[in-house]
């Protein structure tokens, strides 16, 4: 009997910290994820993210470019979990801030952003970077 009761303590501390893991990545990943949207003549802009499981890799950013075109970048990293989410936060924060500063072209942005970008605990990333032509 006392060994079910140490083993009914243990599962429930781990789904406990499995819980915790997940608030924080939800966490991460909504501070990630761009709080407005450009508003871009012509244009109707409305960003819907939910993701598949409790948590994903998936995210999307918007970036004003000083010639007052905006890029857009949508991407994923795959994985789950905290691991995933700092990644996809990395990955979102490079991309804008390339973009931003550099002012490059959509494939010149994503040649400087493969290099740094982090990939522990997740598989792979895939990204694509477009720049609008409207003016914000």
């Amino acid at each position: 009997m006392v060994e079910s009761w140490d083993s009914y303590d243990q599962l429930s501390l781990m789904r406990q910290s499995i819980e915790q893991e997940l608030r924080v990545a939800r966490s991460i990943q909504r501070a990630s994820l761009p709080k407005e949207v450009p508003r871009l003549e012509g244009w109707q802009i409305s960003p819907f993210y939910r993701p598949a499981r409790e948590v994903g890799g998936d995210f999307y950013e918007f970036s004003e470019l000083d010639d007052g075109r905006v890029s857009f970048a949508v991407g994923d990293a795959t994985g789950k979990g905290v691991p995933a989410a700092f990644v996809m936060s990395a990955t979102c924060a490079l991309l804008g801030g390339v973009a931003t500063a550099s002012g490059a072209s959509p494939g010149k942005v994503l040649e400087r952003v493969n290099s740094p970008t982090p990939t522990r605990g997740t598989t792979s990333r895939t990204y694509v970077v477009a720049v609008a032509n409207a003016r914000s």
